[in-house]
């Protein structure tokens, strides 16, 4: 048998255990539910499910769009690849997953390419929780 922490180490990558638990305590700290535990079941259940709103995890469609109006400060009617990167991990992403989406700084992305850029990344990060994301 190979070295326990190594292997504790490796396991807590594979699943993203971390990245994981700081969302959970962060919906605690941003909600305040009366029953915390209850509270998380509820969002466990719904992680694991993938039952989440126009099905993407974590952010509403609307929400997203707010975030895009935020960066596209000009009226032109697009951010930079640079600035949806920034507004990616503003939004919680990892920068390995967001190096893992592709974004030529350079491009010009309306607001539908952000939005389906976020919704890869976020599906992403759901699925390295779940050991389908490496």
């Amino acid at each position: 048998m190979g070295n326990p922490r190594i292997a504790a180490e490796q396991y807590l990558k594979k699943y993203n255990i971390p990245d994981l638990f700081d969302y959970l305590l962060s919906q605690v700290v941003i909600n305040l539910p009366e029953d915390p535990w209850t509270h998380l079941s509820e969002i466990c259940e719904k992680l694991d499910s993938r039952s989440f709103q126009d099905n993407i995890p974590f952010f509403t469609r609307d929400e997203i769009n707010i975030v895009f109006s935020n960066y596209e400060v000009l009226n032109r009617g697009y951010i930079t690849g640079a600035q949806a990167k920034q507004a990616l991990k503003t939004m919680g992403l990892k920068p390995r997953i967001v190096d893992d989406l592709f974004i030529d700084d350079e491009a010009n992305l309306s607001r539908e390419e952000f939005s389906q850029y976020a919704v890869n990344g976020f599906n992403k990060r759901l699925n390295s929780w779940l050991g389908k994301y490496p």
